[in-house]
């Protein structure tokens, strides 16, 4: 019996080609993913994710993250049929054709320590909140909204009730929207462009004052803007409470400062302040007997092993995030956090570990 189907489609070198996804629950009520995949009106290639049935958690796990990979890929699949009521249609091009492409956008380094203090005390430093999620990019353009993976660039799925919302506040005009996306909420932190008017020349203050104009009028929890904290009480409380709600951190925000795409090579006019260490790694292998997996940096380094207490794992070969106090020729206190679909596993270097002490014994 199927119990959750998606069907995905993507322009192919002689038509249109296909992808479905299926989770399928068998007599013993344990579960498979399967899908089916080829040329529109043509021959038909079909497979398994699982091999072995397994329990309802991990086949969904193992569902998100073929559908997720499958959306964010080269293909550029989106959902149709029955199952595009769960995700939004991209607008890939604009009337006048030219492609909707995603913007270079802005990468932040971490803040060093020691100017922190000096930071929250300067009043031309705001303080936000930093969202575990994935980076996009949302394009509404001529009532159609297009959201692409902030860093990779990708095309890929917009849940529906984002779109919805922004459509209900967007009227006639365009705009292109910074953000990070948790779960199916998208929290918004920077503008581009309202209404054809390039607003990355502006300061962040003016840019942000815009931001809030639109959560005024917004009347969906899809859609929710990242406040910022300005005076030196309201910085401070905002980092205590963070601390205590276990936020991946918070980010120091130059009120004065125009939109800048890209990382500088050090400092900048956002920078990141993070709790605990995070890293973007790659599964390596699921251990065969406990509820835990290995994982790896690109270069096939394996750098430790991660108990997944009542979380199903992802498939070999996934990027995920992974937080930890940091790293002793493996991490401490590893812990799982989520499926990285916008990273590529080339990004998961040696480069981004923390370890103690601040010295790489194999530097």
């Amino acid at each position: 019996m199927t119990t959750k189907a998606i069907t995905l489609e993507a322009p192919g070198a002689s038509g249109r080609k296909f992808y479905t996804v299926e989770i399928e629950q068998g007599s013993d009520g344990a579960f498979t993913v399967n899908y089916r995949y080829g040329a529109v009106g043509g021959s038909v290639k079909s497979g398994t994710k699982t091999p072995t049935p397994v329990r309802i958690e991990a086949a969904q796990a193992i569902y998100d993250a073929l559908v997720t990979d499958k959306m964010n890929g080269s293909s550029h699949y989106v959902a149709v049929g029955q199952s595009a009521t769960e995700f939004e249609r991209p607008a890939l091009a604009a009337t006048n054709a030219e492609a909707i492409k995603c913007r270079p956008s802005r990468l932040l380094n971490d803040v060093d320590p020691d100017v922190v203090m000096s930071l929250a005390a300067d009043d031309d430093w705001w303080v936000q909140i930093k969202h575990d999620g994935d980076r996009v990019q949302l394009h509404f353009t001529e009532r159609r909204v297009t959201l692409f993976s902030g860093r990779s660039g990708k095309l890929r799925g917009c849940p529906k009730p984002i779109a919805e919302a922004v459509k209900l506040v967007g009227n006639d005009g365009s705009h292109v929207l910074d953000g990070e996306l948790v779960g199916d909420v998208l929290w918004l932190f920077d503008v581009f462009e309202v209404s054809g008017r390039d607003m990355t020349g502006l300061p962040y203050h003016q840019r942000h004052r815009w931001l809030m104009q639109y959560e005024a009028v917004m009347p969906s929890q899809a859609v929710k803007i990242v406040h910022a904290a300005e005076s030196q009480r309201a910085k401070a409380a905002l980092i205590v409470a963070a601390k205590k709600a276990h936020a991946e951190g918070v980010v120091f925000v130059n009120r004065n400062a125009p939109y800048e795409p890209g990382r500088p090579n050090k400092g900048g006019n956002n920078l990141r302040w993070k709790f605990r260490a995070s890293a973007s790694l790659i599964v390596a292998e699921h251990h065969p007997a406990k509820n835990s997996l290995d994982v790896m940096l690109a270069d096939g380094t394996r750098i430790g092993s991660v108990t997944m207490i009542g979380k199903a794992r992802p498939p070999v070969g996934t990027v995920v995030d992974i937080e930890y106090l940091y790293c002793q020729g493996s991490l401490i206190q590893a812990v799982f956090k989520g499926v990285r679909a916008d990273v590529p596993p080339e990004d998961c270097t040696r480069a981004q570990l923390q370890f103690k002490d601040g010295v790489d014994p194999n530097a």
